[in-house]
């Protein structure tokens, strides 16, 4: 089914060490911009225990698909262990690998890590610590201005933060599974190429009918009727899929556009073999897959429309 030629198809997913272990991501094709993490909360979840060993071999063995992947971090306040981690993916591995900063920790902990080289770090823990909204805000900010103080040449991925405040932020890139709740939950929110305005709506067969102005959008934004996306089922499941990941491609476009005069420029740390992201200025917004076989339609999306435009 042909849907936007107005909206760029996504093409940055990030991948679960944990879910993909045995799993095939050749079949994503190659014009995927591909990022994985290690899982390990996931892994703690399910009762199993994810090593860097396991971490890194299957690193090596997915190298030439993956633009960079992210050490075993372990949450504040315990940063001895996520340096240990990291240095035994770097030195015993020789992986690139990124660790992260979680919420609590001292700005200055990225101290220890530009004097490695380091140029690239994770921030997360910021939805599971136990602070305020104000207390959290406090300290992104402050990690961005130490970072603009003292490391200007740091640039940062944000685990699972999309939000509407954070993309104030000059993140380099970013991660959401947000954009799944089309096809998880039957609501979805379409965000208008053309302007700002966005419409949250349940797809109960009624509510798409109460929006006129929605009509236009998805039909000269999106490439779809209300009727096909009315109410959710199996039937325009893999639609919604598709449509999810448009509306999480325009937000991509927004916050790309916000930093049109001062593109976040690529870090050079991380790197592994399967993107030269130097070429693509950020912010980024990669769209979380915890195995599931909608991710294969994304990538088909991002091969069809972005190959044709490269070739």
């Amino acid at each position: 089914m042909t849907l936007s030629h107005i909206i760029p198809a996504p093409r940055n997913i990030l991948l679960s060490h944990y879910y993909y272990l045995k799993r095939d991501i050749d079949r994503l094709g190659g014009a995927c911009r591909i990022v994985a993490d290690s899982g390990a909360y996931t892994a703690r979840y399910q009762g199993v225990t994810v090593t860097t060993k396991q971490l890194a071999l299957w690193t090596k063995h997915w190298e030439q698909n993956l633009a960079w992947v992210a050490c075993l971090d372990i949450a504040h306040p315990d940063t001895s262990r996520t340096r240990t981690n990291w240095l035994k993916m770097v030195n015993d591995h020789q992986l690139p690998a990124v660790s992260t900063l979680h919420a609590g920790d001292r700005p200055d902990e990225m101290d220890w890590y530009a004097e490695q080289g380091v140029d690239f770090l994770g921030i997360g823990g910021v939805a599971g610590a136990n602070l305020t909204a104000a207390a959290k805000w406090h300290w992104l900010t402050s990690v961005f201005k130490y970072a603009q103080d003292n490391h200007p040449q740091m640039r940062f991925h944000g685990w699972g933060m999309t939000g509407s405040d954070v993309v104030k932020l000059p993140f380099w890139s970013a991660d959401s599974s947000g954009w799944g709740n089309a096809y998880r939950y039957g609501r979805v929110t379409f965000r208008d190429p053309f302007s700002n305005k966005d419409i949250s709506l349940a797809l109960d067969g009624k509510a798409v009918f109460k929006h006129p102005e929605l009509m236009h959008m998805l039909r000269d934004g999106y490439g779809v009727t209300p009727k096909q996306i009315a109410k959710a089922g199996p039937h325009n499941r893999d639609l919604l899929v598709r449509l999810s990941a448009l509306s999480a491609s325009v937000y991509e476009q927004r916050w790309r556009y916000m930093y049109r005069n001062r593109p976040v420029e690529a870090p050079k740390w991380g790197r592994l073999k399967g993107w030269n992201f130097g070429d693509d200025p950020g912010p980024h917004i990669h769209l979380v897959d915890g195995y599931n076989p909608h991710c294969r339609i994304v990538a088909d999306m991002a091969n069809e429309y972005w190959r044709d435009r490269e070739s």
